[in-house]
């Protein structure tokens, strides 16, 4: 076959290596990469790359990209996702978040540091951090994250849209929270997680992404994306 580039919808609970390992089968071809890992609790934009056009993936990787996001208020996990159960932290008041959230966009667009979260596929030392968190090797792990590395991103944009009350099951039961939607458009190598607990540390709280959706890589919008099952070569 012929090199092709696919913009495929990922879609939740696939890894962006299972979506890999689906276009190998189908397209029939050993040389497939792709853009830019998405979490397996995230959905949404990854291009997908065959043959010769694999060595142009990085030019792909380094586009800003474009997310919508909802997290969780007053709840944590070491994940800072819904990949375990959430511990209840508080009760954050809603009216005063739907007071407060508005004004954040502002504080946050422009260059900011961030620090890898221990559960993404940052390297450190040769390992990935998942890797080093998810092993029982509590000295390594205790070792890596006292220094975890930092770097600095950009926030083009952040727009918030909007705050609901939902009920949460959490380690103290089922509780109502307030879940907050956002709309970024950032540079690559952005962690949305870690974006969403700064956020939530903002409000005086912790949070939880509990949707993640990547809407675009430069011009590759999800409007164009498709669907794995629709794929054909």
């Amino acid at each position: 076959m012929g090199k092709v580039i696919i913009n495929v919808y990922k879609p939740k609970n696939w890894t962006s290596f299972d979506i890999v390992a689906k276009v190998r089968n189908l397209a029939k071809t050993k040389k497939v990469g792709h853009s830019g890992t998405l979490d397996p609790l995230a959905e949404g934009v990854l291009i997908v790359l065959t043959e010769k056009d694999t060595k142009i993936q990085d030019t792909f990787r380094d586009l800003p990209k474009e997310y919508y996001f909802e997290f969780i208020a007053g709840v944590t996990t070491p994940s800072a996702d819904l990949e375990s159960l959430p511990k209840y932290v508080n009760a954050p008041n809603i009216e005063k978040i739907k007071e407060l959230a508005p004004q954040l966009s502002g504080r946050f667009v422009g260059q900011i540091e961030q620090t890898a979260p221990i559960f993404s596929a940052k390297k450190v030392n040769g390992q990935r951090l998942y890797s080093v968190a998810r092993s029982s090797d509590q000295e390594t792990k205790e070792k890596t994250l006292s220094s975890l590395p930092k770097f600095t991103v950009t926030i083009y944009e952040l727009n918030y849209k909007g705050c609901t009350e939902q009920s949460i099951v959490t380690d103290q039961g089922v509780v109502k929270l307030p879940v907050l939607a956002w709309h970024v458009k950032c540079s690559s190598g952005t962690y949305i997680r870690t974006l969403a607990e700064d956020l939530a540390v903002a409000l005086q709280t912790k949070a939880v992404v509990s949707k993640l959706v990547r809407i675009a890589i430069g011009n590759h919008k999800i409007e164009d994306s498709v669907k794995i099952e629709d794929l054909r070569f």
